[in-house]
């Protein structure tokens, strides 16, 4: 075999590994869960609140900016802008006022938006049944 082929056939195989299996580890640089929040049935008085957490997979430390709500039925108790340092978490509490809602089933989105991250915006569905 020529050695310019071999040559590339090394080359793509390290290429083809590296953006498989090592990738994915630089593609994520937070990791937020869960990436859809699931309300189920809930009563239309009622107010549930879930919870998400935001782990910090990057080196340094990243800022979460902002987050926003696709519906005012969701509540979101966040103000001002939050450092997460490395491998460090932030648990976020979101509220869902079922009387800003009509009946039957429901998909909102939250969006964060984030700061030194390799990765600036963030969508999370949540959805559920209102009876």
């Amino acid at each position: 075999m020529n050695k310019n082929l071999i040559f590339l056939i090394m080359k793509k195989a390290v290429l083809m590994t590296f953006f498989f299996f090592l990738f994915p580890v630089f593609a994520m640089p937070a990791e937020i869960a869960p990436q859809k929040v699931l309300f189920g049935d809930v009563q239309e008085d009622a107010l549930i609140e879930r919870e998400i957490i935001i782990f910090n997979n990057e080196p340094a430390a990243i800022e979460l900016k902002k987050i926003r709500s696709s519906c005012d039925c969701l509540i979101i108790d966040f103000n001002t802008a939050v450092s997460i340092e490395p491998e460090k978490e932030l648990k976020v509490i979101i509220k869902l006022d079922p009387s800003k809602l009509g009946k039957g089933k429901f998909r909102k989105y939250l969006f964060l938006e984030m700061k030194n991250s390799k990765k600036s915006l963030y969508s999370i569905e949540v959805h559920g049944t209102i009876l």
